[in-house]
């Protein structure tokens, strides 16, 4: 007979999580009643090109200043990899080259043992060499994937400091922001901190997209007026 054992600890983990999110959002939506609607500036292409214009050189200078420290970190270790990348293809090269001149080989004198086992040999050897190469190229994608992800959580991190001094995405966009010292300042603020961050971290090219679609929209809706 089969005996059935619960884990308990699990079973309240299976419980416990979705009763506290429960909970906080049914605090968070309490305390959301009591904020106002919050009231937006008319739309002025002139500011908002100019706010972005600020957030793309802070992301552009913040680009220039990782590279520099990501290079002195990064770039010994990124380039012993590629050299390890190298003399794997070379390797890999040389053994397809053998394994090539042992098919020949074997051509010149079909049935030959010593040519047979010179072709498994050389048939082993790409096989390896080959596998090193494939491996020593995992290596490097790899390195260069934890490269991309510390200047990210870096850019990230500088975003977030450079938010809180005061260089913010959403602010500016607003006509009145809440009451000094209301819950509704802060999690405005923190909104704003964290998608000014986002905009910040993620790189200048992002901004210069949203800046290209913004462009892109006034010249459509001018061209829309010129044709009236």
């Amino acid at each position: 007979m089969a005996v059935i054992t619960i884990d308990r600890a699990r079973t309240q983990a299976n419980w416990l999580v979705p009763m506290a999110l429960v909970t906080l959002g049914s605090l968070a939506a309490w305390k959301a009643s009591e904020f106002t609607g919050l009231h937006f500036r008319p739309f002025q292409a002139d500011a908002i090109m100019g706010d972005l214009t600020a957030l793309f050189l802070i992301s552009l200078f913040l680009e220039r200043t990782l590279e520099v420290f990501l290079a002195t970190w990064r770039d010994f270790g990124r380039v012993q990899l590629q050299q390890e990348v190298d003399r794997a293809d070379g390797a890999a090269k040389s053994a397809a080259d053998a394994k090539a001149a042992a098919e020949k080989a074997l051509a010149a004198a079909p049935g030959d043992p010593k040519a047979v086992a010179a072709l498994a040999d050389a048939a082993a050897a790409l096989k390896e060499a080959e596998r090193c190469a494939l491996q020593k190229q995992h290596e490097l994608d790899a390195y260069k994937t934890q490269t991309a992800r510390a200047s990210f959580l870096c850019g990230l991190v500088a975003g977030v400091v450079i938010a809180i001094a005061g260089a913010r995405a959403l602010s500016p966009l607003l006509a009145e922001l809440p009451a000094p010292g209301s819950p509704q300042l802060l999690v405005v603020t923190v909104v704003d901190v964290l998608i000014t961050a986002g905009l910040i971290g993620g790189g200048s090219d992002g901004i210069h997209k949203l800046v290209s679609v913004i462009t892109d929209y006034l010249d459509a809706t001018r061209d829309k007026v010129a044709g009236k």
